[in-house]
């Protein structure tokens, strides 16, 4: 549902405000206002104003009738640092994340994946990282740790924080690093005697 409301400023000037409110089940899922200034003076000014405002929530309600345009929106500002923050302190309000793992999430987070934002995540930016690891010396198997921790952090994106983060990337990363050679398990070597 969309409204707009013309607003007198403090500085005397003209504005109109589309606001946008969804309600599923009873529950908001979707709060979001914005201004547009009257350029000029006079009603036909205001007329144009009043129509981009109502352009903007009418588009914007149109846009999110889909329920997965409504969780993209939720992911849009939100990176994968912010993500793995969000994850260790959801985390850690119930038991201590090891070293080992915090250490991983934190190379993770302070990463070019680090700084992506959750929507534009995809395959080869994974593969990307890895890459990247593994030119800094790190062996297959620590490169699986990274991909093993991001995905742990992507899984309980759903249930932790009701995003819905697509792990079809993930998962298509994971095999494709699998055959590159990028990750693999650790092998025990066990010693004849």
């Amino acid at each position: 549902m969309a409204s707009i409301l013309r607003v007198t400023n403090r500085n005397g000037t003209v504005s109109f405000r589309a606001d946008v409110r969804l309600k599923r089940n009873g529950r908001v899922v979707l709060n979001e206002s914005r201004s547009f200034p009257v350029q000029g003076a006079g009603v036909r000014a205001e007329t144009v104003a009043r129509r981009l405002a109502q352009d903007w929530a009418d588009a914007l309600t149109e846009k999110m009738k889909d329920d997965a345009a409504l969780h993209a929106r939720k992911l849009k500002g939100l990176t994968v640092a912010g993500l793995i923050d969000r994850y260790i302190k959801f985390v850690e309000q119930d038991k201590k994340i090891g070293e080992s793992k915090q250490s991983v999430l934190g190379i993770l987070a302070r990463s070019r994946l680090g700084a992506l934002s959750l929507v534009d995540l995809n395959a080869a930016h994974i593969i990307a990282h890895c890459r990247d690891r593994r030119a800094q010396g790190a062996k297959p198997q620590t490169v699986n740790q990274d991909v093993i921790y991001l995905g742990g952090v992507l899984k309980c994106a759903k249930p932790y924080f009701n995003l819905c983060v697509d792990m079809t990337e993930f998962m298509q990363a994971r095999v494709q690093l699998r055959s590159l050679g990028l990750i693999c398990k650790s092998v025990l070597s066990v010693t004849a005697v």
